[in-house]
């Protein structure tokens, strides 16, 4: 039931989460200064792209699979989960991308501007992102399935894994960074505009869907690993689910900025404090 659910769930969310991001990302070019283009935000953006494209090939895959329409590989199943949890662990070094450039205007905003913080943390981004996936590129094509005397697909996957659980705990530390941060900036600045309040909205937003969708279901599963004696069976029932939260979460988060950025206070650019993080106004 969870399978044939999937199969059918993901190619729609997939490219409903493609359009929802290409929109995004007109909207947010249009509204933008030439200057913030190369910015974190849209870094992310194009992250949220991409995953969009890979995870509507590869759940498009899986659908013919199922039905037979394509030549029976054995490996085509495995394949396809690596690449997809390859994708979230994407999304998820952008986010913590995103969420360290979100800490730095805040700490820092005079230093942010002057040194272009934001395209340093997007380049840095980008970078790790390139590495994962040159690195699980790599094991696909060298490494077996499974071995018991040597290196597989399936280590390497398990060492991903591990990484992807520590940069989504990473993310959700630093966005309530940013949230106490704000905070203290919000009540010293109760009468400036309203961009202040729908960067904290698009925050919280991010910080909360995270958490709910993807920390949670992922320290249930790391729970239920490390507890031989008294496994869970409804955590395993979860767990099936784990790439569908982390689909909902990006459909989501991207219907919420979107959102945001398409709203526009009277004398400011609503796309500049959200995407750009320049400095808080006076």
């Amino acid at each position: 039931m969870a399978a044939s659910f999937q199969l059918f769930y993901l190619p729609s969310v997939s490219l409903a989460t493609l359009f929802l991001s290409s929109c995004t990302l007109v909207v947010y070019v249009k509204r933008s200064k030439k200057s913030q283009l190369l910015g974190m935000f849209l870094a992310h953006i194009v992250t949220y792209i991409f995953f969009a494209s890979i995870n509507l090939v590869t759940s498009s895959l899986s659908l013919l699979h199922f039905y037979s329409l394509l030549p029976c590989n054995p490996f085509l199943p495995l394949t396809v989960t690596s690449v997809e949890e390859l994708t979230q662990q994407l999304v998820s070094v952008s986010g913590t991308s995103l969420a360290l450039d979100r800490v730095f205007i805040m700490s820092t905003p005079v230093s942010y501007a002057k040194m272009s913080i934001s395209s340093k943390v997007a380049a840095l981004s980008l970078a790790v992102n390139a590495t994962l996936s040159a690195i699980l590129t790599v094991t696909l094509l060298r490494f077996p399935p499974v071995s018991e005397n040597s290196t597989s697909t399936y280590d390497v996957i398990k060492y991903l894994t591990l990484f992807f659980n520590f940069t989504l705990l990473f993310e959700v530390l630093l966005n309530i960074i940013f949230c106490v941060q704000f905070g203290r900036y919000a009540k010293k600045q109760s009468a400036t505009c309203k961009q202040t309040i729908q960067i904290n909205h698009i925050t919280l937003f991010l910080c909360a869907s995270q958490t709910f969708f993807c920390v949670v279901p992922n320290a249930l599963a790391i729970y239920n690993e490390h507890v031989e004696d008294s496994q869970l069976e409804w955590i395993d029932n979860v767990n099936q689910y784990n790439h569908v939260y982390f689909t909902a979460n990006v459909l989501l988060s991207l219907l919420f900025t979107l959102h945001k950025i398409r709203q526009k206070p009277k004398g400011t650019q609503v796309v500049q404090s959200v995407t750009a993080r320049s400095a808080p106004s006076k």
